[in-house]
């Protein structure tokens, strides 16, 4: 650590990865319903800009921010196994963005990409009987249809906000 700003590293990450999950789950009552499942949102936003700061915070904050939004939004688990692919890992890999954050707009999308992949791996195990033909091709549409637009606003947000907050951090940590 740098500055005085994070004596207490576990304390920050805990922290941030509070508030980043608290913003992505008002953020998420903020958007759109998709008739098949999905919703475009800005819900990705706050994962994404605790993980560009400290990778633990944005693993924490998916992690929490997945397994609060099976409980607010009712949604299908129809598997543990799916319950954890679509909700704590698939919010939780954003996180990945820490490793690129000197490129943070393509660590994004990288990590965005990443929770689609995870989406259609899931869609094609867990929800093949909803597909009319090949289940992969099915997920890949199904997931496309949301997680594209979603991805889009969220990085046009990001590339407005981010590099301002990366100023405040830098200064905070000296």
């Amino acid at each position: 650590m740098k500055g005085k700003s994070r004596r207490n590293p576990h304390l920050y990450d805990i922290s941030l990865g509070a508030l980043a999950s608290s913003l992505a789950v008002i953020l998420s009552f903020i958007g759109i319903q998709m008739p098949m499942g999905g919703k475009l949102s800005l819900e990705m936003l706050p994962l994404l800009l605790a993980s560009l700061i400290s990778f633990r915070a944005g693993l924490l904050s998916g992690i929490i921010f997945g397994i609060i939004k099976v409980f607010l939004e009712a949604v299908p688990v129809v598997h543990p196994i799916q319950f954890i692919l679509d909700y704590p890992l698939a919010f939780s890999v954003l996180s990945v963005a820490w490793f690129f954050r000197r490129r943070y707009l393509l660590g994004s999308l990288i990590a965005i990409s990443l929770r689609y992949l995870i989406h259609v791996i899931s869609g094609a195990i867990f929800f093949a009987s909803y597909a009319k033909g090949n289940p992969w091709v099915y997920s890949l549409i199904y997931n496309a249809l949301y997680m594209l637009p979603s991805a889009l606003g969220v990085l046009i947000f990001l590339y407005l906000i981010y590099p301002k907050l990366k100023l405040q951090v830098d200064y905070l940590d000296g």
